[in-house]
């Protein structure tokens, strides 16, 4: 019992400071945005900017470190922004959904 208690604090512990980071659309990109200057989309753009910015250098700094099994989650969250700023670019409408939606279908088409 006590190995589950300890297990679920650490885990809490650690998800608590990934959502920190300055990346969209966890809690910490949602402070950098609100931090921004410009208008609401302007600061959209500049953070999608910088949360993409981070995911690729947490994707160097996983693999430069031999942990490449723990790239989905900043690859899929890079995708995300990445997307956003894709359909920002084109002018769609959508929020980048349907660019997000092929990116992930090919994340997991690669997978299999």
């Amino acid at each position: 019992m006590d190995v589950i208690v300890g297990a679920s604090i650490w885990v809490n512990l650690y998800w608590g400071a990934v959502n920190l980071l300055p990346i969209l659309p966890l809690d910490g990109g949602n402070v950098v945005r609100s931090m921004l200057p410009g208008d609401a989309d302007a600061r959209d753009r500049l953070a999608a900017g910088v949360s993409l910015a981070v995911c690729l250098l947490i994707v160097v700094m996983l693999l430069r470190n031999d942990l490449g099994e723990l790239v989905l989650l900043p690859l899929l969250l890079g995708a995300y922004n990445f997307s956003t700023l894709v359909s920002d670019a084109r002018g769609s409408s959508d929020g980048g959904e349907a660019a997000l939606a092929g990116t992930c279908v090919l994340a997991l088409e690669s997978l299999a």
